[in-house]
């Protein structure tokens, strides 16, 4: 889900039930999403292991 500007954030707060100031905010600064997953390959680095191969790293400076 993309929500961009004061309309779309207060949509997604009424349908969740939350403050739009917190979607606001994520479309300033996205980082707090993404800095909060992790590798989502990680149940696969037994076979990337396995043949050699390394998950990529990915450049979150923006």
């Amino acid at each position: 889900m993309t929500v961009t500007g004061a309309d779309a954030a207060a949509s997604a707060a009424d349908l969740f039930d939350c403050d739009p100031a917190a979607f606001l905010a994520l479309e300033q600064d996205g980082s707090p999403v993404a800095d909060q997953l992790g590798i989502v390959g990680d149940p696969f680095e037994p076979w990337l292991s396995a043949l050699g191969l390394a998950w990529p790293e990915l450049d979150h400076s923006g």
